[in-house]
């Protein structure tokens, strides 16, 4: 006699549907704190870069070249510029000097604070930012009268401040173009030569300070044989010296680029800046649309800083 097949039990599709347990409903609350919190920082990190921005382009109004055609740069050496040498030291007593380097799109003015540390942090006017602000070291003489001066700025991930200064090192050819920084203080401006500039650490030698020739001549050495850069103009015997510092690579660690200038033409703040008048500055201010008090800045970086730093 035949047996019948049996029929076997039919499985269902799909299995048992797993249940949430309290655990499961901790971790998703968990990731998305986690995900609002990021979203959170990058907008914040987004507003902060603005408000930085912002203050520094509102300051422009305070130095604006007059001559822009090769012509005349070349007939007067210096750049002209209108500066409001007034306003800007009531906007901040610490105001140094207006640092501007053409071929970079550089310019800004530069404090020194009673140490290394409080500009890291703090804009021109005074406003708590990542971004800081353009610093003279503070052990430096105001007048950049030093034989080497130290000038400090935040590596911006967004171009502002020094952030663009590494662009000597993605383009070989960017400092022949153009290769002089100026610096406009109430009595002088300065011409500077680009001279050298290398990537290297916060322990360098390129922070020392120099007082006495044989430390100019051992700085001067140094500063050649490191350099990415060849210079063939010939530079006048023992010119004072100024550094840019920005961070480089990873933030906060510890690589630094530095870009050395000496000194090749010194002019009175008379015959090369036309000091404008601070009542005139404001209402052209109000008027192009704001209010240009401290609250209208804000704050930013990719950075890296420091006077061993910045």
């Amino acid at each position: 006699m035949e047996e019948k097949p049996r029929k076997g039990k039919k499985k269902k599709s799909g299995g048992k549907r797993k249940k949430w347990s309290t655990v499961d409903f901790i971790i998703i609350g968990v990731l998305v704190v986690i995900l609002a919190v990021c979203i959170g920082k990058l907008i914040q990190i987004g507003l902060t870069y603005k408000a930085g921005t912002d203050e520094y382009k509102s300051l422009q109004i305070y130095a604006e070249e007059i001559s822009k055609s090769e012509e005349a740069a070349e007939e007067i050496g210096i750049p002209k510029l209108a500066i409001d040498y007034a306003s800007l030291q009531e906007i901040n007593s610490d105001f140094a000097a207006w640092l501007y380097i053409p071929v970079l799109d550089i310019s800004y003015p530069v404090v020194q604070g009673v140490d290394n540390e409080i500009y890291l942090g703090q804009t021109f006017e005074k406003n708590n930012n990542i971004a800081g602000a353009i610093f003279l070291d503070f052990s430096n003489k105001k007048d950049f009268s030093d034989r080497h001066s130290i000038i400090y700025g935040h590596n911006m991930k967004n171009g502002s401040m020094f952030g663009k200064l590494k662009n000597f090192v993605r383009d070989e050819e960017l400092c022949d173009t153009n290769p002089y920084f100026y610096l406009y203080t109430p009595e002088k401006a300065m011409k500077y030569r680009i001279v050298s500039y290398y990537i290297t650490n916060e322990t360098s030698p390129a922070y020392t300070f120099i007082n006495s020739d044989e430390e100019y001549d051992d700085y001067y050495r140094m500063m050649i044989s490191n350099s990415a850069y060849k210079c063939e103009e010939e530079i006048p015997e023992g010119a004072n010296i100024v550094t840019l510092s920005t961070c480089y690579g990873k933030p906060n660690g510890p690589q630094r680029f530095v870009v050395h200038g000496m000194l090749v033409e010194t002019e009175s703040a008379e015959d090369v800046t036309v000091e404008t008048q601070s009542e005139t500055v404001v209402v052209e201010t109000e008027t192009a649309g704001g209010d240009t008090s401290e609250e209208e800045t804000g704050d930013v970086q990719e950075t890296e800083s420091s006077s061993e730093a910045a």
